[in-house]
């Protein structure tokens, strides 16, 4: 980077065009400088990384690793392209490695939406993003009783191009929810009414704007809850008779949303999905060859897929010091397990994976 008097004499739109292709470890050096840091923290230049990004996902790991305090633990968080060629070569400079706690305790974790994850203890929320380890602190506090019983979502809305923070307090009733839109002049928790008494039951799923959770009903009725980000309308989705939300969880299949009952017993996996034009639901399952000889002792949670074809399993800790993971490929049925190496030592970890993660600018 000491001449850069070549690149420097580029027109303004190729040099954005270069530095939208690097890798996030790099754009945070060029971001470091004073004649580059205005590019790249222009709104255009977000949109266009983002666009790129979003080309190419990536498999996020969060490692929860436990202390000797039981009241301590930091979170690891680290990704690694979910292209099967990058999975091979997992031990390269393709991988992301990064550590997380803006405080201890930080260790209530939403789903990952475009590049930046929801932490939460008790009534305090943080915007983090695991890329450039950096947080948005200082956010208003959720209004809730000092034990208050606290879910949080964690979505974006498209049309306002906001991210917004859901949170339900079942102290309140279950009709009441408040909303916090990140960035917003006026950055203060509003109430909201649902018209539907429910209590969320599953961890949230974000998917175009709207977010999913399992849910309760008064009646103990299993309910698919939607909630869209930019209407700030509740909607209940109908589930199937003998669907039960306390012990299926939320997935997506081949961009759509199902309910899938796990781990696979002997390879055998069943999901309801969800058709998002009829609004019908209907089963799908495989049969996956040779699962126990793949899995070996450990066991493998579906995740989701990758692409039309790849089913996606991982476990939900790490053993030995390993991380895997297991696509099984739908139209040629092989199954291909890849261990990630160097990522935790041989203790016994929680884990969660998530699909699709991308690298976002923001928070540079």
């Amino acid at each position: 980077m000491e001449n850069t008097s070549g690149f420097e004499a580029l027109p303004v739109e190729i040099q954005t065009e270069i530095l939208s292709q690097l890798p996030l470890k790099f754009l945070m050096i060029f971001s470091v400088s004073k004649k580059w840091s205005s590019l790249i923290r222009t709104k255009e230049f977000r949109q266009l990384y983002l666009s790129q990004s979003m080309k190419r996902p990536r498999v996020m790991f969060m490692v929860h690793r436990l202390k000797f305090s039981p009241t301590v633990a930091d979170v690891l968080f680290h990704s690694v392209s979910q292209e099967e060629e990058s999975l091979l070569m997992s031990s390269g400079s393709d991988q992301q490695e990064m550590c997380i706690s803006p405080e201890p305790g930080y260790d209530r974790i939403a789903q990952p939406v475009r590049g930046l994850i929801c932490l939460r203890k008790k009534s305090k929320v943080v915007i983090y993003n695991p890329g450039t380890g950096k947080t948005l602190t200082y956010l208003p506090k959720i209004e809730a009783r000092k034990q208050a019983a606290i879910t949080t979502f964690f979505g974006y809305d498209e049309v306002t191009n906001v991210f917004k923070v859901l949170a339900f307090d079942k102290s309140q009733g279950a009709k009441v929810h408040q909303i916090l839109t990140i960035g917003s002049s006026k950055q203060s928790w509003r109430r909201i009414i649902c018209d539907h008494d429910h209590s969320p039951v599953t961890e949230g799923l974000y998917k175009d704007g709207v977010l999913y959770y399992g849910a309760r009903s008064h009646t103990d009725k299993s309910l698919l809850m939607s909630f869209n980000l930019s209407s700030e309308v509740f909607t209940v989705i109908e589930l199937p008779e003998g669907v039960d939300t306390l012990v299926e969880k939320l997935v997506i299949f081949k961009g759509e949303i199902a309910l899938v009952k796990d781990p696979p017993a002997n390879g055998s996996i069943q999901m309801m999905v969800r058709n998002e034009v009829s609004g019908e639901w209907g089963m799908v399952s495989f049969m996956i060859p040779q699962w126990k000889q793949t899995v070996e002792d450990m066991v493998f949670y579906f995740i989701g897929t990758v692409g039309t074809r790849k089913l996606v399993f991982v476990p939900a800790y790490a053993r030995k010091g390993s991380l895997f993971v297991l696509y099984f490929d739908t139209a040629t049925r092989d199954v291909m397990k890849y261990e990630i190496k160097g990522v935790v030592g041989n203790q016994f970890h929680s884990i969660r994976t998530f699909l699709d993660h991308i690298d976002s600018p923001l928070l540079l």
